[in-house]
């Protein structure tokens, strides 16, 4: 019986055999001079125009070389980003900060003239001819039983104001411990950029006022800080003459303002947003860092020089 062979199998066939043997030049250039090989093999195509004696001197790959680029969108490159709201004050020494006080009216007011001397004269009282620091800015919403007031300047010039506020007391306006409802710091806009303005609230008054409820007072505290930034924007984006005419009626221009009776019902309750002099002693006292090697008992035996 014949004797049955089996027949040689063919060599597995590479499936980039084609395209190796038409870049076996390309593979073989070295990095200098790979990037004149690839367009003289697409100028033979007709894919590229080649220009003699000029070289790129960044090395792109043959896909590029081909690819049709995308027509760029500078829609988003021709606008102008300008900040919606005033930027505060940076650089070294220019963190910016803002603190919303609370006041009790010593007297019923009937204007915002008393209340707005008060606070301007504390504020040129303080600064210095010599100070490069921004000028202080901010608001004071008069009612007639209590007051908000707002003060922005940078880190160091608000707490120097917030010193002399407990220097001085509460002054011929206002009574009693004012209240910090609000401190920030870094914040990235100044709500009032124009100086310090004020505007009186002709607001229901009542013989007495109840404290607010205990889980109502982070709520309102809150509030008062919210309704004063956001009347901040609002007056930014009228112009100067309309700004002054919502000033002198700030109920209909900003409804958001806060109620009065809410306001001292936050005066009233003792446990509610912090006194200036308890906020000092949480933000402006001195440092006391107590080491892991002093917080041991019985403490370790000094050593002695030998």
């Amino acid at each position: 019986m014949p004797i049955e062979r089996p027949e040689p199998k063919a060599a597995p066939v590479d499936p980039h055999q084609s395209w190796r043997e038409d870049l076996a030049d390309v593979l073989d250039a070295s990095k200098e001079s790979l990037l004149g090989v690839v367009q003289q093999k697409l100028a033979d195509e007709g894919k590229v125009r080649v220009s003699r004696g000029v070289r790129s001197p960044r090395y792109r790959s043959p896909a590029r070389l081909v690819r049709r680029r995308r027509p760029v969108n500078y829609s988003f490159a021709r606008s102008v980003l300008v900040p919606s709201r005033p930027q505060a004050p940076h650089g070294p020494g220019s963190i910016s900060a803002r603190v919303v006080l609370l006041c009790e009216n010593a007297t019923r007011m009937t204007s915002k003239d008393d209340v707005h001397a008060h606070w301007t004269s504390l504020i040129a009282s303080t600064a210095s001819e010599d100070d490069e620091t921004p000028e202080t800015t901010g608001i004071a919403i008069v009612y007639p039983d209590c007051s908000i007031v707002s003060l922005e300047s940078t880190t160091r010039r608000v707490m120097e104001l917030t010193r002399a506020i407990e220097t001085r007391g509460a002054g011929e306006c206002h009574k009693g411990p004012i209240r910090v409802c609000a401190s920030m710091e870094d914040s990235p806009f100044t709500a009032y950029p124009t100086g310090f303005v004020s505007a009186f609230v002709e607001a229901t008054t009542a013989d007495a006022y109840e404290p607010e409820e205990s889980e109502n007072l982070v709520k309102i505290t809150g509030g008062v800080n919210l309704a004063v930034v956001k009347l901040g924007s609002v007056l930014q984006e009228m112009n100067a003459k309309n700004a002054a005419v919502a000033l002198t009626d700030l109920e209909r221009a900003f409804p958001e303002v806060p109620k009065l009776v809410k306001l001292m019902g936050l005066l009233k309750n003792e446990d509610g947003a912090p006194t200036v002099t308890e906020y000092l002693d949480a933000y402006d006292a001195s440092l006391n860092v107590d080491l892991d090697a002093e917080n041991v008992w019985p403490m370790p035996e000094a050593i002695s020089a030998p």
